[in-house]
């Protein structure tokens, strides 16, 4: 059976402890046993770059040198997946103590090292986020004779080896229900919507050895979206959507960098911002007040800021590269019209009553046909309706917004855009495609579908006019002369415009889950969304502290509809 070891290092320093322990692990670990080592480092720059002597250093220290392309990191949790997702690093930035509180997380051994911070408060946060028999062991210096003592009064006990093992007198409120606890063994997994919300969760289960089948209603791929943004959003670190879209994105980048062709389905250029907040985050980063080197001769120069965390990516080429992992098997052309529950599985059944399939976890990331599928389903094992009170107030809040995004060659002039643009709208200058560089304008956010084609196009227009007026009659004219495609679609919006992630019944996880509500932004949050909901069921470190976990969780809406009425 699949094995998982989690190792929590109090001193993460240069990962020179991470990366040793990672090499030990490797020379004894299963092709199918998995490593979480979650880091703290009190700052960013408390940090640094290793030299690279040997593979597993090499590898650290590459995406070390890429989560710091764009300066100094905020306080927050920075996930980094290794080794084929055989190796997940959860890097949290900031105070031990708020680091400490903010996880939940069972340790099998701690790499501690002492220091003024370990009182008695924060050891016993620490003591609280191991296991039985989790072994202590020391790191760089000695311990105080006050460290250890505080040590022993939560119940660790001294080794002949100078290492300590946590030894409780007894087990106090048990972390996970059985239903969740029956899930932390890989088994099979079904996954209803081919987009990139289902895409990235069956990669996300795949790569932790369950064996998934995706089920797609349409006959094509479950998206048609070309291309598009992944980028940090928010304007301060005060701001959730801050810490979120950053955590987003330093997953999501490495993520497609395994995965895709740099140039050709992606590229992580950054991207120019034109609004205020742009500047203020421009200097909180800690980046020079200059602008770039490539725009300072550029027409574009003025009023425009680099952000540089933020890439395009092809959306197809990354949903294929999802679902092309050998454990996961696609169906389309299977529309799923119920659900119903079979002893300790889930069944997903069409329009006669057929079975499609069946699993233990079944997730469902069909957008806006959540509702109605978890509606028309029951909990065949207790004769009752599956869908919480708190996730079906959310789900009838949340509604689709329309959009549309134009395309046309790019233009060979000297003030033609060298990266993209955001503001009110994005315009990608230059993508490969197979006919040629197109350049991608949008995308609306409309109550809404606008009636016609020339519609969408005139609107995309209007808005890129604003961020780019002296390219109006250039792009005019290729309307003009029919040169200009269009996508449209809808987006599945939630109540905050946050997605909704986590399991459908709030009195225990049964085995049935929703990752949906990506909104405008579903390639910044999915892969997120995806890693937050596989370490949820497997009983994993999540990626994003409590209080941020919290915002993406599915059931959030339970404490307002507890509280009475004013």
């Amino acid at each position: 059976m699949p094995s998982a070891t989690c190792i929590l290092d109090t001193d993460f320093g240069t990962g020179a402890t991470f990366v040793r322990n990672w090499q030990q692990w490797a020379a004894l670990a299963a092709a199918t046993d998995r490593l979480h080592y979650v880091g703290l480092a009190p700052s960013w720059n408390a940090l640094t770059v290793p030299h690279a002597s040997d593979p597993q250093t090499a590898q650290w220290a590459k995406a070390l040198k890429a989560m710091g392309c764009a300066g100094a990191l905020p306080e927050g949790f920075y996930r980094q997946i290794f080794d084929q997702g055989r190796v997940k690093l959860t890097l949290c930035i900031g105070p031990i103590v708020n680091g400490l509180r903010q996880f939940a997380l069972q340790a099998d051994s701690i790499e501690f090292s002492d220091g003024p911070q370990w009182d008695a408060w924060a050891l016993t946060l620490l003591t609280r986020r191991a296991r039985p028999a989790a072994i202590l062991r020391m790191g760089r210096g000695s311990i105080s004779p006050n460290t250890r003592s505080l040590l022993t009064a939560n119940a660790w006990a001294h080794q002949n080896d100078g290492t300590m093992v946590y030894q409780p007198a007894r087990l106090l409120r048990p972390r996970r229900t059985r239903a969740l606890q029956s899930l932390t063994s890989p088994g099979h997994c079904t996954v209803i919507g081919a987009g990139i919300s289902g895409a990235t969760v069956a990669y996300a289960m795949a790569q932790r050895g369950w064996q998934v089948q995706v089920l797609e209603r349409d006959a094509n791929a479950g998206s048609s979206l070309p291309v598009a943004m992944v980028s940090a959003i928010g304007s301060s670190p005060a701001d959730p959507l801050f810490s979120l879209s950053r955590s987003a994105y330093h997953l999501t980048h490495p993520l497609i960098d395994s995965m895709l062709t740099k140039g050709t389905d992606w590229d992580d250029g950054g991207v120019l911002r034109s609004d205020d907040r742009a500047s203020s985050r421009h200097r909180e980063s800690g980046q020079s007040e200059g602008e770039p080197e490539d725009l300072k001769a550029s027409a574009l120069a003025q009023g425009w800021h680099l952000e540089p965390q933020a890439l395009w990516v092809g959306a197809q080429s990354w949903i294929r590269a999802c679902l092309a992992h050998p454990a996961i098997i696609v169906h389309r052309a299977r529309a799923v019209q119920t659900l119903e529950r079979d002893g300790d599985q889930w069944l997903a059944l069409d329009g006669l009553g057929l079975e499609l399939a069946r699993s233990e976890l079944m997730v469902l990331c069909n957008s806006m046909d959540v509702a109605r599928l978890i509606e028309r389903s029951e909990d065949g094992a207790v004769g009752a309706p599956i869908l919480s009170p708190a996730l079906q107030a959310a789900l009838h809040r949340s509604h689709p917004m329309y959009g549309s995004i134009s395309s046309g060659p790019s233009i060979n002039r000297p003030d033609w855009p060298h990266k993209p643009i955001q503001g009110k709208g994005h315009f990608l200058p230059k993508v490969p495609k197979a006919h040629g560089l197109r350049w991608f304008a949008g995308a609306g956010f409309w109550p809404t579908p606008k009636p016609s084609q020339d519609a969408c196009h005139a609107d995309n227009l209007a808005r890129l006019g604003s961020l780019l007026p002296e390219l109006t009659s250039a792009l005019a004219k290729q309307h003009e002369a029919g040169h200009l495609s269009l996508w449209q679609g809808q987006r599945f919006v939630s109540h905050d415009r946050l997605p909704l992630v986590g399991p459908v019944d709030a009195r225990g996880p049964s085995g049935l889950w929703v990752c949906t509500a990506m909104g405008a932004r579903g390639f910044t949050w999915a892969a997120l969304c995806a890693e937050l909901l596989a370490s949820r069921v497997g009983d994993e470190p999540t990626p994003l502290p409590k209080r941020l976990a919290q915002l993406l969780d599915a059931q959030r809406l339970q404490k307002r509809l507890q509280q009475p009425p004013s």
